[in-house]
């Protein structure tokens, strides 16, 4: 079933995602969260990384070809799948408004974030090794629009590890770029896979 629907899958996460990722409030880590946007916007992605996980993982079981493909194939499912989990704890952060206000602890807001600087890079480095595989290989994507997966996945994966971890506010605006990551999505959805050109692709 997944084997069919991992086109539809991969369309509609990225579809999702940049409906939600737009609408992410900004402001204080209090003001984002007690913002009405925080639901609505986390809810979309959530269910964008739900579908990507589904797609991915329904390509990796019966579509991927070649050793290479199917070798990268499962470690973006990992990836993506880690990424899911890390974007329910996200949405859910707002349950501790009121205790990071009050400064008590805030378990599921610290869950997020330290969760957030492991789940982020280990999808983007992982997507975008994929990413790479699949043209390679000639199994999935095109050259042409490569980089905008590679970019938008590698940077959505940096931005928690700076923010967080660094306090460098000013790479808050690569988060947006993980839009980029989505449009890759619509061009795999919508453009036929070609035959493998290189079953047996190293690497």
């Amino acid at each position: 079933m997944l084997a069919r629907l991992w086109r539809p899958l991969l369309a509609l996460g990225g579809i999702l995602i940049v409906i939600g990722g737009p609408m992410h409030p900004g402001g204080t880590m209090a003001e984002m969260l007690a913002d009405p946007a925080w639901i609505p916007s986390h809810s979309w992605v959530l269910a964008g990384f739900v579908a990507l996980t589904l797609a991915i993982l329904g390509y990796w079981r019966a579509v991927a070809e070649s050793p290479t493909m199917r070798r990268w194939a499962g470690l973006a499912f990992a990836g993506t799948l880690l990424q899911t989990i890390e974007m329910f704890f996200h949405l859910i952060a707002y349950l501790d408004l009121d205790h990071l206000v009050a400064g008590e602890p805030t378990p599921i807001l610290t869950t997020h974030l330290n969760l957030a600087v492991v789940a982020y890079p280990i999808f983007g480095v992982l997507t975008a090794g994929a990413i790479v595989a699949g043209v390679r290989t000639g199994e999935l994507g095109r050259w042409w629009f490569a980089p905008l997966g590679i970019l938008g996945a590698l940077a959505h994966g940096i931005a928690p590890v700076l923010v967080v971890t660094f306090e460098i506010e000013e790479a808050r605006k690569l988060f947006p770029m993980v839009l980029l990551f989505a449009v890759w999505t619509l061009c795999v959805a919508l453009m036929p896979r070609r035959a493998s050109q290189a079953v047996s692709a190293p690497g």
